[in-house]
């Protein structure tokens, strides 16, 4: 092989070489931008509870009658709306922590917290999304106006609580064909 042949080659396999370290870089920098997804819900997290804590002082200061200890007629609503509040904080809450741990692991959470795959993380976010629709579904009921209104509503909620179970269903035995080494 004659001398230009051997540089052709030589600079062939540098930037073959230079391509892959630019392409390990650029994912490696991509995870630090699912850290900046992380901080953002992280936070959103931190200000759906701090508005659901905000809510309830307000309800308390505003519609809570003390000095006759009486409580108003929207209570068991506006209670449900702090609750709905939270749960919505809490998937905030799990997205950010679920995400965490696909990434690093380095952060100590309970075992029921604890996720290493993406279908562990939509597992638990199935879970609290029903119960999310419940809740809004239980507004809806102490709101009562429409019966026929809310036969429907409850329908509607009753079908993507459905599918969502299925689809929990598949999740869940698709993992266990991960565990058990079958893939076909």
């Amino acid at each position: 092989m004659n001398d230009s042949g051997l540089m052709k080659k030589e600079n062939k396999k540098h930037s073959i070489f230079s391509l892959r370290v630019w392409s390990k870089k650029l994912l490696q920098l991509n995870m630090w931008f699912v850290m900046v997804g992380v901080i953002v819900l992280a936070l959103a997290s931190i200000t759906t509870f701090f508005c659901g804590f905000i809510h309830f002082v307000t309800f308390v200061v505003k519609d809570i009658h003390w000095h006759k200890f009486h409580l108003p007629e929207n209570f068991d609503a506006v209670i449900c709306e702090i609750l709905e509040i939270n749960l919505i904080a809490v998937i905030l809450f799990i997205c950010a922590i679920g995400l965490y741990l696909l990434f690093w692991k380095d952060i100590h959470v309970p075992p029921w917290l604890s996720i290493t795959n993406v279908n562990q993380l939509k597992e638990k976010l199935v879970g609290i999304i029903i119960t999310v629709m419940g809740v809004t579904f239980l507004e809806h009921i102490l709101h009562w106006d429409d019966p026929q209104g809310t036969l429907m509503f409850g329908a509607a909620i009753a079908l993507v609580i459905i599918a969502l179970v299925f689809y929990t269903k598949i999740l869940a035995e698709e993992e266990e064909k991960e565990e058990h080494g079958d893939h076909g």
